[in-house]
C-alpha cells in the first residue's frame, strides 16, 4: 500500500526538488520509503514517484519505482499502490517469462503488465492504482482495480499531464486549478462527487475497473479515452442453480478464501469489528484461518444510540478474539473534525468519516493492516431503504388511484398538524426530531414523484436536486439511474432489465454510493494514518456470486442480507443475526437548531471547511 504520483511534461518544467516536495504531501500514504525517477521519452520528461507503506517484502527489493525486464526483452518501470492478493498464483503462471528477484506483489504486477498487457488486469484479485512506463513502446499505462478501492486522479493541460493518489501534489506544484461548479452541485445534491468528476475542472478520476494507455508523445492531447476491463454488473446475467443451503455454503467458502488471501502480509494484521453482520462474518473467517492471532478493533460512543460496542464485545468473546475498544468522546470527535479537509482534498460529507479516522488512528498503533466488512450492504441488499422504497411504491400506486389524495397529503404535511405528526413518528421510531422539516419536505417530494427512480433520488439527496443545481449549467439533471447508465455505458445494463426494483437499486448503489462514498471514506481515513484496509466482501468473486443469486436469497419478507445473516448464524448463532442495520453514525456537531436537518448543515460545514483549507497561510 502506497501513494503514487507522476508527471509527463516538457523538458525542464519541474526540478527534482519541486517534484519531491509535491510527493511528500502524501507521505502519510507511505511513510517507510520513497522513490523519485525521471526518464526521458519522446521529447518529454516522465516522472514516476512513490511513497511506500511496506506490507509485503519489506526489503529493498520491494522499492519503487521498480524496473524490470522479461526474458523476451520487455522493459519498463512501474509505481503502484495497493495489493494483488493472488500474486502467488499469478507469479506461478509467469515463471517461463520472468526471472523473479523478489517476493513482492509489485514485481508480479510489473511482470504481468509488461508481458501480457492490460488484459492481465482481469486476472488480478486485489486493489490497485498503477502507472507503467513501457520503455520499448514509449507508452504510459494507468489502471485502477475492479471496484475502485484505490484512487487515481488525472490532471491535464496543454503542457502537463499528471497522475496522483491524491490532489495534494497537484496543488503543491501550483498547477492551474479551477473549482468545478458542476461537481460542487453534485456534492450539494449527494454529499459526495460521483464518477470521474473532481472538484477541479482540470482534474478527473480514472474510472474504476479501467485503464488508460497512450504514447508519451501524445500525453498533452485531450480526450484520451479509458478502457473498461471488468463489469460490476457481471453475475446478473448468470443465475445460481443451487438451493439456499448450497448458496450459504458457497458464500462461506468464498468468504474464507477471500479472507485467507487478505491475511497475507509481512506486518501485523487486525480486523475492524463494529458489531454488525458484515464485520462479524469477516471476523469469523479470520478466526477460522488464524485462530488467536488477530486483534479486533471497535469504537465505543458515550451516546448509547450510536454505540455498538456491547455487541462487538460479545462477538469477540464468542469468537475468542482479543478486542481493543476505542472510546470516542466529544474531544476526540473534535480533533478528527479538523483533519477532514486535510485528508479528503475535496468536499465529502459522509459523517462516518469521523469515527473511521479515529479507529484507523487507534488501530495503527497496533497493526499496519486491517480487514473490514465493507461491501455487504450494497452487494447483499442491506440498506433499509430497499424495503422502504418498495412500500412507498405500493403507497404511491394506491394514492394515485384515490382522487385528490396526493394534494390532500401535501396540505396535511404543510400544516402544523403534519409537522407534529412527523415529529411524533420520528420520536416513536428513535429518529432525530431535528430532522422534522427535512422529513416533511422529503415526503412532499415523494408524494409528487412520478416514479420510484424519483423517490430514490429524494432519499439519497442531501439537498433537493433543484436546489443543488440552482444556477448551474446542468440544472435539470436527469435521475441518478439514467445518469449512471450514461457514466458507465459499457456495463451490461440489459442484465438488469426485468429484475426486481431492489436488485436494480442495489446495483446503482454499488456503482455510485459504494464507489464514490464508502470506498473513498475508508481509503482516505485509513491512509491518513498509514493503515491499509482490506475488504474480503469486495472480492470480485463474491460480487459476481451475489449478483447471480435470486432476490429472495438476499432479501425475503423484509429481512435484509438474508444469506449473510443465516451464514453468520451457522458460525455464531444467537441474537446478532437479528440486529437491524445501524450504520457507523456519529452525533453530528452541526445543525443543532430546531427544524434543521443535521446532515444538510453538516454538508454546508464541510464545504466551508474545504474552502477555508484552500487559503494558504
Amino acid at each position: 500500500m502506497c501513494g503514487i504520483f507522476g508527471l509527463v511534461t516538457r523538458p525542464g518544467r519541474f526540478s527534482e526538488a519541486e517534484v519531491r516536495t509535491a510527493l511528500n504531501t502524501i507521505t502519510h500514504r507511505g511513510p517507510d520509503d520513497y522513490g523519485v525517477l525521471k526518464l526521458s521519452a519522446a521529447g518529454r520528461d516522465v516522472w514516476l514517484c512513490q511513497r511506500r507503506l511496506s506490507i509485503i517484502d519489506l526489503s529493498v527489493k520491494g522499492h519503487q519505482p521498480m524496473e524490470g525486464r522479461s526474458r523476451s526483452g520487455a522493459h519498463g518501470w512501474m509505481v503502484y499502490n495497493g495489493e494483488a492478493y493472488n500474486f502467488h498464483e499469478l507469479q506461478a503462471d509467469m515463471q517461463q517469462e520472468w526471472a523473479f528477484d523478489s517476493s513482492s506483489d509489485t514485481e508480479v504486477l510489473l511482470a504481468g503488465m509488461l508481458t501480457k498487457g492490460p488484459d492481465f488486469l482481469r486476472r488480478v484479485n486485489g486493489m490497485l492504482a498503477l502507472a507503467l512506463f513501457d520503455a520499448n513502446k514509449q507508452t504510459l499505462t494507468l489502471a485502477r482495480d475492479k471496484l475502485g478501492k484505490k484512487p487515481l486522479y488525472l490532471y491535464q493541460n496543454d503542457e502537463t499531464f499528471a497522475f496522483s493518489s491524491e490532489l495534494k501534489p497537484l496543488r503543491e506544484l501550483n498547477l492551474p486549478l479551477t473549482v468545478n461548479e458542476t461537481a460542487m452541485s453534485y456534492y450539494e445534491w449527494l454529499g459526495y462527487i460521483p464518477h470521474d468528476m473532481t472538484i477541479y475542472k482540470e482534474c478527473r478520476k480514472l474510472p474504476a475497473s479501467s485503464y488508460l494507455e497512450f504514447d508519451v508523445a501524445q500525453a498533452f492531447e485531450k480526450d484520451k479515452r479509458s478502457v473498461q476491463y471488468w463489469d460490476a454488473l457481471t453475475g446478473f446475467g448468470a443465475k445460481f442453480t443451487g438451493n439456499y443451503d448450497e448458496a450459504i455454503e458457497e458464500f462461506l467458502s468464498l468468504l474464507d478464501d477471500a479472507t485467507r488471501l487478505r491475511l497475507v502480509a509481512d506486518v501485523p494484521v487486525g480486523v475492524f469489528l463494529s458489531g454488525g453482520i458484515d464485520s462479524s462474518l469477516v471476523a469469523s473467517s479470520v478466526q477460522r484461518i488464524a485462530p488467536g492471532q488477530i486483534t479486533a478493533f471497535s469504537v465505543k460512543f458515550a451516546q448509547t444510540e450510536f454505540d455498538e460496542s456491547v455487541v462487538a464485545k460479545d462477538t469477540a468473546a464468542q469468537l475468542g478474539m482479543n478486542l481493543e475498544l476505542l472510546e470516542l468522546g466529544d474531544e476526540e470527535l473534535s480533533r478528527q473534525l479538523e483533519k477532514i479537509p486535510v485528508h479528503y482534498d475535496e468536499p465529502f460529507s459522509d459523517s462516518s468519516q469521523i469515527p473511521t479516522l479515529a479507529i484507523s488512528e487507534a488501530a495503527r498503533k497496533h497493526v499496519s493492516v486491517v480487514l473490514t466488512g465493507d461491501g455487504g450492504d450494497e452487494v447483499f441488499l442491506g440498506y433499509p431503504r430497499y424495503a422502504f422504497l418498495l412500500k412507498l411504491e405500493r403507497m404511491r400506486k394506491l394514492l394515485s388511484a384515490i382522487p385528490l389524495a396526493r394534494g390532500t397529503g401535501r396540505l396535511v404535511l404543510g400544516s402544523r398538524f403534519g409537522e407534529r405528526l412527523i415529529s411524533g413518528l420520528l420520536r416513536a421510531n428513535g429518529g432525530n426530531t431535528r430532522k422534522v422539516q427535512s422529513s416533511v419536505n422529503r415526503l412532499k417530494t415523494i408524494l409528487e414523484a412520478d416514479s420510484i427512480a424519483e423517490v430514490y433520488d429524494s432519499i439519497m439527496s442531501v439537498r433537493p436536486k433543484n436546489e443543488a443545481f440552482s444556477g448551474a449549467a446542468t440544472k435539470g439533471e436527469p435521475q441518478l439511474f439514467d445518469l449512471v447508465k450514461s457514466w458507465y455505458p459499457d456495463n451490461n445494463w440489459q442484465a438488469l432489465e426485468g429484475l426486481p426494483m431492489q436488485e436494480q437499486l442495489g446495483a446503482l448503489d454499488m456503482l455510485t454510493f459504494m464507489r464514490d462514498d464508502v470506498l473513498v471514506k475508508v481509503d482516505r481515513a485509513s491512509m491518513a494514518y498509514s493503515l491499509e484496509a482490506r475488504s474480503p466482501l469486495l472480492d470480485y468473486r463474491i460480487i459476481e456470486f451475489a449478483n447471480s443469486l435470486p432476490l429472495h436469497f438476499k432479501m425475503h419478507e423484509g429481512v435484509h442480507k438474508r444469506i449473510l445473516r443465516d451464514a453468520l448464524g451457522k458460525r455464531l448463532g444467537g441474537e446478532i443475526t437479528k440486529l437491524k442495520k445501524s450504520g457507523f453514525d456519529v452525533p453530528l456537531p452541526m445543525g443543532a437548531g430546531d427544524g434543521q436537518d443535521p446532515q444538510a448543515s453538516w454538508n454546508t460545514h464541510v464545504k466551508g471547511a474545504w474552502e477555508a483549507s484552500l487559503v494558504r497561510p
